[in-house]
């Protein structure tokens, strides 16, 4: 996450110890799956990977707002096309299936009228293979984010099994690419996917979970002050500290906040009381803090006619200090669907295990859903 205005690689800040596990996975022959909540520097640290590894030649390929198993196709060509250090053989067989995939901005890339005999899923798999059988120097490092998004409009948009069947190809894929490495990333869990469309985990269990959470304290602490120094903040105190803590470490929210501190105190000092403030003003704005709804959105996406059971599981661990063990929660909460709802909340990184028992993973994010969902401490 970038610390300062400017070049977002140059002032990217932390990951370290997420960049070396990558670097060693990936050159082991590792395939990796990054899966984390939304907002917390998923993409930003992809692209800064992107920008600032020598080990590999890196493709990076966003598929938000894909629906359609074509439109997978081209974004993937498009991708391949605007990569210059990629081998002459590659770019001459892009050229040759693809409209204007040569020149940004030349029109839209379109597949060529005489190769659409061929399915987009086919067309997918020839393309991407002759660059793993053409690659040169070091291996291709094909990073995909938004993958579990694109993959469940497709099967809204063409069906669950064009859906699975593009999983599959991509399994394959990775499979017999010898030359290529992966990073599949995504703002929701395939476990949800692959039931929407009747895939089964064998076609991703080949991809290892990178962890990436929030970020490590010095480094947040680090972000803290190059924030308030780029805004024109004096610190008093501990203000970059209490930025950090306050913010759960997650780099998103650690920018949201400072970003309102900057309106509102440029040019002065702050210290511990300021920052406070400034958080909860933020988590209470509507309409500044609206890109966190994705804490309620997603459960309507995700979780369908479990919905509300999820929602008052939630309501149950954020209004406690203390591990709630599945029985506690049967007591109250009885259902045939208990274990499997839980077992997605722990999946999507709401909760986690604590000694026999749940809590909210991120405690930040659980005053989050307390005051957005209005709920009052028992007293």
């Amino acid at each position: 996450m970038p610390g300062a205005k400017g070049d977002p690689v140059r002032h990217f800040v932390g990951r370290a110890s997420t960049t070396l596990r990558a670097e060693r996975q990936l050159a082991a022959g590792i395939n990796l799956s990054l899966t984390d909540p939304r907002r917390m520097g998923k993409t930003w640290w992809l692209e800064h990977f992107c920008a600032t590894t020598t080990a590999f030649m890196p493709v990076y390929i966003d598929y938000q707002g894909i629906t359609t198993r074509e439109e997978f196709l081209v974004r993937t060509a498009q991708a391949l096309g605007q990569q210059r250090s990629l081998p002459a053989k590659v770019r001459s067989l892009l050229t040759s299936l693809f409209e204007n995939i040569e020149e940004v901005g030349a029109g839209p890339v379109t597949i060529k009228t005489g190769v659409r005999s061929q399915t987009p899923t086919a067309l997918l798999v020839s393309t991407v293979l002759a660059v793993d059988s053409n690659a040169e120097d070091k291996p291709v490092l094909v990073c995909m984010d938004e993958v579990p998004w694109a993959i469940r409009n497709i099967t809204q948009n063409e069906g669950p099994q064009a859906a699975s069947e593009l999983l599959q190809a991509l399994r394959a894929i990775r499979a017999d690419g010898k030359h290529l490495r992966w990073i599949v990333c995504g703002s929701i869990g395939f476990h949800h996917v692959l039931r929407h469309c009747g895939a089964t985990t064998g076609d991703i269990n080949d991809l290892i979970n990178l962890p990436l959470g929030p970020l490590e304290p010095d480094d947040a602490v680090e972000l803290g002050h190059r924030l308030f120094l780029g805004a024109d903040i004096r610190e008093l105190g501990k203000a970059a500290e209490v930025l950090a803590d306050r913010c759960g470490r997650v780099p998103y929210l650690m920018h949201a906040v400072a970003l309102r501190l900057e309106e509102t105190h440029r040019g002065q000092s702050i210290g511990h009381d300021e920052v406070h403030q400034a958080f909860t003003d933020y988590v209470d704005d509507r309409d500044d803090s609206r890109p966190l709804t994705h804490l309620l959105e997603r459960l309507d996406t995700n979780y369908g006619d479990n919905t509300h059971l999820a929602m008052q599981i939630l309501d149950h661990l954020a209004l406690t200090d203390r591990p709630v063990t599945l029985a506690e929660l049967s007591s109250t909460h009885a259902s045939a669907r208990l274990g499997v709802v839980v077992d997605n909340l722990v999946d999507d990184h709401y909760l986690h295990g604590v000694d026999g028992g749940l809590m909210w993973r991120y405690d930040v994010l659980r005053y989050i859903w307390v005051r957005r969902q209005r709920l009052e401490p028992t007293p």
